[in-house]
């Protein structure tokens, strides 16, 4: 396939219409309570149970429905404070060469290196995972693969052989404490709005003078990929005859899904990798305000670049127990 079309909105939720399921489910389920309570009962807890799962689906900004931001709040308040990273099983890689931007694809040897590496771990398993981290300061970068499986990238990625260590760690609202040091996670949503499509994250790259960008790779085997991909298209295919049924046009937006969508699921069949990738950035700071202040200054350039960015608040020790690089000697 030549001409290529661009990247939409990330499929992070299941939608029907373009509603979130869990939404639609939400919605219908309090719509009936709420008429049961009026046509047949006067049972107060009906209706308490009724308005709590119509406040549930109303959206949040930057935190999905009112429902997720509670789910959130309350893992949040019932886990403990502290916790200690502990090191994983993981094999780690390293770039062999310095003074990259490596994750803004306008360096071929490491993306077709990165298609290798993703079409090997389709071959390999139903489900795999890797993680590519792209370390800067000020003074130097460094560009690593975190990996559980005994597969290799190519020969332009080295073995890592430092030890990692237990370390203690706090959990706030917003941060994580490691010693006198604050860390934030921030996540990039979707890539829709990017001012250059092709090279997504070259401008954004580009401004950031120092911080850690992870880039999380769930690869799906050969087989599941094809059945996902084929779903999927059916779904928008469905949703798209609904909406006309209903008397509403196809607009230009709901063409172009349908044809992304069509694109996806033909390259899958033809032996491209099918892959769900999440984009992660880890800000710090020696003090809390000063790790506060290089989100903020973070989120802004995203969203110049056209990445909408966003703090990961009561989410902050899930991820970066996921994200932080816990590696054996490889």
């Amino acid at each position: 396939m030549t001409n290529r079309i661009p990247l939409g909105k990330a499929d992070t939720h299941s939608r029907l219409l373009g509603i979130r399921r869990s939404q639609i489910s939400g919605a219908a389920f309090g719509i009936f309570a709420l008429s049961d309570y009026v046509l047949t009962s006067s049972n107060s807890g009906v209706l308490l149970v009724a308005l709590l799962s119509l406040i549930s689906v109303i959206p949040v900004k930057s935190q999905g429905t009112v429902g997720d931001f509670l789910i959130t709040a309350g893992k949040f308040l019932l886990r403990r404070r502290s916790f200690e990273i502990s090191p994983g099983s993981q094999f780690s890689y390293r770039l062999d060469q310095i003074g990259r931007l490596d994750l803004s694809g306008m360096d071929s040897e490491v993306v077709t290196s990165l298609k290798q590496f993703s079409t090997t771990l389709a071959l390999e398993a139903e489900t795999s995972e890797f993680q590519i981290s792209l370390s800067r300061n000020f003074a130097n970068s460094e560009t690593t693969i975190q990996t559980i499986s005994q597969a290799k990238p190519s020969e332009i990625w080295l073995p890592v052989s430092k030890k990692p260590e237990v370390v203690s760690a706090f959990e706030s609202w917003r941060e994580i404490r490691i010693e006198d040091s604050f860390y934030a996670v921030l996540s990039l949503d979707d890539f829709s709005l990017a001012r250059r499509q092709r090279q997504v994250l070259s401008r954004f790259l580009g401004w950031l003078p120092s911080g850690l960008m992870i880039m999380r790779i769930q690869v799906f085997g050969t087989q599941r990929g094809v059945r996902m991909t084929a779903r999927v298209a059916h779904r928008v295919s469905i949703d798209s005859t609904v909406t006309q049924a209903l008397g509403f046009r196809a607009d230009s937006r709901a063409r172009v899904e349908m044809e992304r969508k069509k694109q996806q699921e033909l390259e899958v069949e033809s032996g491209a990798a099918f892959m769900k990738i999440g984009l992660f950035l880890i800000c710090s700071g020696s003090t809390r305000q000063s790790c506060r202040s290089r989100v903020k200054a973070c989120i802004q350039e995203a969203r110049r670049s056209g990445l909408p960015m966003r703090v990961r608040v009561g989410e902050q020790r899930t991820l970066f127990e996921a994200l932080v690089p816990q590696v054996k000697i490889a």
